[in-house]
């Protein structure tokens, strides 16, 4: 199945990444997809009567759409993650040291979940989906928070969470994909892709 879907894109025409994350550019180039990058101008504003899967979902789709409507002709995949407190209130990127510091300490023997929304348009054939994971954190005190602050490895990440950085030390254990901790749920990916073949 990988197969397929890569000969599905070639540099000449590629898969539009509706996203300008890091980390999703890197796990598309580890699955050998032809892709290009475009930011998405859709504005996310979350709607606080929907659970956080949907408006994962609903994130997902309008950046995907968002780009389509650019792209008509192209394969547009958008992609958004949300992290969820033990609390069960939706975390954003932190706003600074202060802000970091306490989303760390807040993690401290907690759990939390990790949701990915992804959106699939290809003309007016669209699949959209979600992915949940849950992430267990060891104790984390006041000293440990510091010293994840001073790394900066928080900056631009939604909960303040980098997996697959130094952070990982003080994660206990992983409940589901790790990919979609990261950001983007391949195996969830492929599935949705077997109806675009």
């Amino acid at each position: 199945m990988i197969e397929k879907i890569q000969k599905l894109f070639s540099p000449e025409n590629p898969l539009i990444l509706a996203s300008k994350s890091p980390q999703r550019r890197r796990i598309f180039e580890m699955m050998g997809i032809a892709f290009r990058v475009v930011h998405s101008e859709f504005q996310e504003i979350i709607a606080p009567h929907l659970s956080p899967e949907k408006n994962a979902e609903r994130f997902a789709l309008g950046k995907a759409a968002e780009v389509s409507a650019r792209f008509p002709d192209s394969v547009v995949v958008g992609v958004d993650t949300l992290v969820v407190s033990d609390e069960g209130v939706i975390l954003g990127k932190p706003d600074g040291e202060d802000h970091a510091k306490e989303m760390f300490l807040n993690k401290s023997g907690k759990k939390e979940l990790i949701i990915s929304g992804i959106a699939i348009i290809a003309g007016k054939k669209r699949n959209v989906s979600h992915e949940t994971s849950h992430v267990h954190f060891s104790k984390i005190s006041k000293e440990d928070a510091q010293f994840l602050v001073n790394l900066h490895e928080w900056e631009g990440k939604s909960g303040a969470i980098a997996v697959e950085g130094k952070c990982s030390v003080y994660i206990d254990r992983i409940e589901g994909n790790f990919w979609n901790i990261v950001g983007f749920p391949v195996p969830t990916f492929f599935r949705m892709m077997e109806d675009f073949l």
